[in-house]
């Protein structure tokens, strides 16, 4: 496939800081979640689609999205990336674990997360959830007979026998999922800015970070009832981002503060901290999880037993039957 054809959703740049040696050609291994396997692979040779963000719009470039917008937004996110890691790693090293990084670089970073939070698989998986929902709530009152079909359109029955497919699913053109997830970064941005940061460093001898297909990920806020629903904007919510192998940045919304009030702490995780914080950036991936290393680390249990690629594989197998369930439930709810 032509590299132009590559499209990341993770960039490479991104992925490098997860190599050992930090280089876009350096070894990469993937752990595919849903085919429960895993490959050596490299910073530019995982982590795209192609076409990804190939467009389909009436005078518009085709390509428009990924040689210009995600270009100049990567640019400064890579250049960000590289002043705030080393600052912080200088502060760290210090013995600083309180020390700040000026604010002043702290802008591109949050453009970056935000793009890098609606861009991904997992966003187009939820766009078309969410149409499909929409779909299925008109089929039903077609089939309820509480809404009267549209000329030419799905009848009563037609309904039914969409309504009993459990695999009916609205999949949205690309170039509308596209456009639609972009134009919420914004709105993601603004939540961003209202929170305190830290970049937080593993300590020497700890096991590598690990990355996944979706690597920003929003905490619910403490106490959140299940199934209750939280964004960007919600208070007391936190975001995650692995930075590298070896560094974390993570967002709080304690009390809204602008950029400018607040300089980006630096801090350390413990030993203990690294396989958690692995877990949580794990369970949240979309499919793959990108490590240094082969056998990456995290908690199995409750008790905070450690374990491995094998324990990622079974965790995964549950979470992937717990969508079929619901999956299944869905679709008998339908029926009824």
């Amino acid at each position: 496939m032509s590299s132009n054809r590559r499209h990341h959703y993770v960039p490479a740049f991104h992925l490098a800081h997860f190599t050992h040696g930090g280089n876009q050609s350096d070894r990469l291994t993937v752990f595919d979640l849903e085919e429960q396997r895993s490959w050596a692979s490299t910073p530019r040779g995982t982590g795209h689609a192609k076409d990804f963000y190939r467009i389909e719009s009436e005078g518009a470039d085709p390509l428009m999205i990924e040689r210009d917008f995600l270009h100049a937004i990567e640019g400064p996110g890579a250049a960000a990336f590289d002043i705030v890691l080393r600052a912080a790693s200088g502060t760290a090293n210090m013995g600083m674990p309180r020390a700040l990084v000026h604010h002043s670089h702290l802008y591109a970073l949050l453009r970056f997360v935000a793009v890098q939070a609606v861009r991904g698989p997992d966003q187009r998986a939820d766009f078309d959830g969410i149409h499909t929902e929409v779909a299925v709530a008109y089929l039903q009152h077609i089939a309820r007979g509480s809404l009267d079909p549209k000329p030419g359109g799905f009848g009563r029955e037609d309904a039914n026998a969409v309504l009993s497919d459990p695999t009916f699913r609205v999949h949205a053109h690309q170039t509308s999922q596209i456009q639609s997830a972009f134009q919420t970064v914004p709105k993601v941005l603004e939540g961003l800015i209202l929170r305190t940061w830290k970049v937080s460093f593993a300590p020497p001898g700890a096991p590598p970070l690990v990355c996944s297909d979706r690597p920003a990920v929003l905490m619910p806020p403490p106490f959140q009832p299940e199934g209750a629903p939280f964004g960007f904007g919600t208070p007391g919510t936190s975001i995650v981002m692995p930075l590298s192998r070896s560094a974390v940045l993570v967002g709080h919304w304690l009390s809204p503060v602008q950029p400018s009030d607040r300089d980006i702490a630096v801090g350390y995780l413990s030993s203990d901290e690294v396989p958690l914080m692995n877990t949580f950036i794990a369970r949240a991936a979309h499919r793959y999880v990108y490590c240094a290393d082969d056998d990456l680390r995290l908690v199995t249990d409750e008790r905070g037993a450690v374990g491995g690629k094998e324990e990622l594989f079974a965790s995964a197998a549950l979470t992937v039957r717990s969508r079929t369930e619901r999956a299944r439930q869905v679709a008998l709810g339908r029926k009824r």
